[in-house]
């Protein structure tokens, strides 16, 4: 290659590199370098996870390492500290990226991108809030609880189970709540 071209660094491992001087005379000498090509550094997110959904709510810390092939430990930069809590106040997709970079100032960027659902929600149909009932009437519980997709409920709780009589046996105020669990092992009450 001519001088202050690119040397090869395509393949890992180690690779010779010969130059060779003639003068005038046609008299030649020769040097030859072995250099070492090493893979780039490693980025790898495990948390948050590439295309996950996670509960508006839910407690989500980061996990990530870095890992270089050269001498020295490798940088490991990510958009949050490792082991901080993502920002999952609000509904929508985000990103994450981690960048790792070795010792000779090589860079290599992962990135993941995830999306935060709604909290699991409950409908509460019968009893009605502030509603009157008589005493001893018959009133069947209706309620019905939901997940946002593609999560699921894996629980929806009450004092009764939907279409069974709620408590109207003694004079007074009472109180129906519904529990919501979703696959993400959020819960939501109302």
């Amino acid at each position: 290659v001519p001088n202050a071209s690119l040397i090869d660094t395509s393949t890992t491992g180690l690779h010779s590199f010969t130059v060779t001087a003639t003068d005038s005379n046609a008299v030649s000498t020769q040097q030859t370098v072995t250099y070492g090509v090493v893979p780039p550094p490693v980025a790898t997110i495990s948390t948050p996870a590439n295309g996950a959904h996670y509960t508006q709510g839910q407690s989500v810390g980061t996990a990530y390492t870095c890992t270089a092939s050269t001498a020295g430990p490798a940088s490991c930069v990510g958009t949050l500290p490792a082991g901080s809590a993502i920002d999952t106040s609000s509904t929508g997709t985000s990103s994450f990226t981690v960048t790792a970079a070795d010792a000779n100032g090589v860079s290599a960027t992962q990135g993941a991108s995830y999306t935060i659902v709604p909290r699991p929600q409950v409908t509460i149909t019968v009893p009605a809030a502030g509603a009157t009932y008589a005493l001893g009437a018959a009133a069947a519980a209706s309620f019905a609880c939901g997940a946002g997709p593609p999560l699921a409920i894996v629980s929806c709780t009450s004092p009764v189970p939907a279409g069974a009589r709620i408590d109207t046996s003694s004079i007074g105020s009472h109180h129906f709540t519904v529990t919501a669990g979703d696959s993400n092992g959020v819960s939501a009450g109302r």
